[in-house]
């Protein structure tokens, strides 16, 4: 109804292919977007180049990337995921816990530099048994979240072995959420084939979806 509105007007719309699960469908409207943005800032600037770039490391590391989530599944065991990482990536843990959610059917958790080091830090003070830590590194940390950041992973490894660290690929922001996109994307994929589930089917939500609906 509002694409037939905007044409009515004269008004250019992107229409997103349909069919695919929202989170198996990012590139269409991040590329779309992209393209957007490109149009009203500084080409020099240009974030569909950076994208473009994103898929050649991505491609050209394809197998580094599959090899890495396999590591982090075989040394996380069946402990839950708690990601960790400078605050400038909370949007990508915040979809690597989508992604365990909906298709590893697991929970997944998140905290980010500075703010966990107000609270949470404390719920370190003695091994939880089943939360494995998972650092993510970046070479565009500031410099105070990265000296925050290395002292919260020794103090956190002082407490348990299940600690790990990696660091983004990448020479910019996008790059490297790209790339942390990715890996997360692989690592719930693996999660899903270590359990043998159908990554597509989400019948708790569907079932949430027509109890609301029945009492509404």
């Amino acid at each position: 109804k509002l694409a037939k509105k905007l044409k009515a007007h004269n008004l250019q719309t992107i229409i997103i292919p349909g069919g695919l699960p929202p989170r198996s469908a990012l590139a269409y409207p991040l590329v779309q977007l992209a393209n957007i943005f490109d149009q009203i800032q500084n080409p020099e600037l240009s974030i569909k180049t950076r994208i473009a770039r994103s898929a050649e490391l991505l491609k050209s590391h394809q197998s580094e990337i599959i090899n890495l989530a396999e590591s982090i599944l075989a040394k996380a065991a069946d402990k839950k995921i708690l990601f960790y990482a400078e605050d400038q990536f909370k949007p990508t843990l915040i979809r690597a816990c989508q992604q365990l959610n909906e298709n590893g059917k697991t929970l997944g958790f998140y905290n980010v530099i500075p703010e966990m080091n107000h609270n949470e830090i404390v719920g370190w003070a003695k091994d939880p048994k089943d939360i494995f830590a998972l650092f993510s590194r970046s070479s565009l940390e500031h410099v105070q979240n990265a000296q925050r950041l290395n002292l919260t992973t020794k103090i956190v490894q002082s407490k348990t072995d299940s600690v790990y660290s990696i660091t983004a690929m990448g020479n910019n922001l996008i790059e490297q959420s790209l790339f942390l996109i990715h890996l997360f994307d692989w690592l719930s994929l693996l999660v899903a084939e270590k359990k043998g589930i159908d990554v597509i089917e989400v019948e708790v939500i569907e079932q949430l979806k027509a109890d609301l609906a029945q009492n509404n």
